[in-house]
């Protein structure tokens, strides 16, 4: 019955012919250990401690896949954020595997508006990181490299938390604008 609360188990012997008569029903309402368990959320990662003590130390990133392809022809959002100044880039990607060159271009603004090397690039656990190219770019400009565990999207809290604000803002906007939602790339 799929644990039905005391109000549906009141009102069984009348809704159904052959009910049991003998249901008995607590007169205290206290809530059931196993409904609680299963209704509760995942513990929350506490806050990291480690942070940034100047420009590029630390860069988080994440590929966001959109819901529907952008006027353009646009797929993915590719966001790093800064984790001393909490300043962000973003990119629009038509295939994942165009990640490699924006970070790339990345790697060279750092160096050449800002004379700043990345420190440590934190990203989560997807191939558009985990593969031949972009490990290579890493070791070829010194930068270390920080993956989260696989389903784990809390260890790149910073990055996760930087797309869902990213997001609310974009919907938000498209729907003061009546915009549909494949203007997503303009805003």
């Amino acid at each position: 019955m799929g644990h039905p609360g005391d109000d549906i188990l009141w009102k069984l012997p009348e809704m159904v012919k052959e009910a049991p008569k003998l249901i008995t029903i607590p007169m205290v309402k206290k809530p059931y250990e196993a409904c609680a368990k299963g209704k509760m959320p995942l513990c929350s990662f506490p806050p990291s401690v480690s942070r940034a003590t100047k420009p590029f130390q630390i860069v988080h990133s994440d590929l966001k896949d959109m819901i529907k392809r952008s006027f353009n022809g646009y797929y993915y959002v590719f966001t790093i954020l800064d984790d001393f100044i909490s300043y962000t880039w973003s990119f629009n990607l038509k295939k994942k595997s165009d990640t490699i060159i924006h970070a790339q271009q990345f790697v060279a603004y750092a160096k050449n508006q800002h004379s700043a090397l990345i420190g440590t690039w934190q990203f989560d656990g997807g191939t558009e990181f985990l593969n031949d190219m972009f490990k290579t770019m890493l070791h070829n400009n010194g930068i270390l490299s920080e993956t989260s565990v696989p389903y784990q999207h809390q260890q790149n809290g910073h990055a996760e938390h930087l797309n869902c604000t990213i997001m609310d803002k974009a919907q938000s906007m498209c729907f003061r604008a009546c915009l549909t939602d494949t203007m997503w790339e303009f805003l």
